[in-house]
């Protein structure tokens, strides 16, 4: 049986399937053979790896179809996309689809996100994710979850398992904020919540209230200074 040779760059673009995934797609080509073909360009595989790997498994035949050897690789690109809309992808999987071809091209966010049909405010907690934590954003480009650390309210924080973008996202927020606290009792780093508090009112009940709260509360009560002390451009009532 003739394999071909897997672009790893742009058959990349989205995930392989996951395990369950394969194992039923195994099956069905077993049972029904081959019923999309694998789509080729310049002799390479851009769409269609696992159905390769469940049709050496099943020895059943591959069928190709070819995009023109001259057609750009950006066009290419475009098809590849087209074909994996209609994956069953979840959308935290086509979210990081996106960011990585954020990163990889020229586009704008905005662009790409339309492109993927997925949120702004989803693919900006990708790419921070994907900034800040490289190894939770292959992770989930796979389909899977990471566990993070998170505060419901006032409460103690607790760890959950989780593919939520915006929950991740806000997590390795809370953990850089309370790294950049205090190392020691002596040590005081550059970070300072003032740059954070909008009113000089804010401010104050921060630091008077402070004192008496968890090393854990600091996000919070910031968000609780911000809302409590409002700029005037922001409500008529302060307080």
């Amino acid at each position: 049986m003739k394999t071909y040779k897997v672009n790893e760059e742009l058959a990349g673009l989205v995930p392989m399937a996951v395990p369950s995934e394969q194992i039923a797609l195994n099956n069905d080509i077993a049972s029904n053979g081959l019923n999309q073909p694998i789509v080729l360009w310049r002799d390479e595989i851009v769409d269609g790896r696992c159905r390769q790997i469940a049709c050496v498994q099943a020895n059943v035949e591959i069928a190709t179809v070819s995009i023109p050897w001259a057609t750009p690789i950006a066009d290419v690109i475009t098809k590849v996309k087209s074909l994996n809309t209609r994956r069953n992808l979840t959308l935290t999987q086509k979210t990081m689809v996106a960011v990585k071809e954020y990163y990889k091209s020229s586009g704008n966010q905005a662009t790409v996100a339309k492109e993927w049909g997925i949120g702004l405010k989803a693919l900006k907690s990708g790419i921070y994710i994907l900034k800040h934590n490289e190894a939770f954003a292959d992770i989930l480009f796979d389909g899977g979850k990471v566990q993070v650390m998170v505060q419901r309210g006032f409460g103690p924080l607790v760890e959950i398992e989780t593919d939520k973008l915006a929950t991740i996202a806000k997590a390795i927020k809370l953990e850089k904020e309370r790294d950049k606290l205090i190392i020691d009792d002596s040590e005081q780093l550059e970070w300072n919540p003032d740059s954070q508090i909008k009113t000089e009112a804010g401010k104050q009940w921060y630091t008077e209230t402070i004192e008496d709260a968890e090393r854990s509360m600091v996000s919070y009560m910031i968000e609780l200074a911000n809302y409590k002390f409002r700029l005037s451009s922001d409500t008529s009532n302060e307080g």
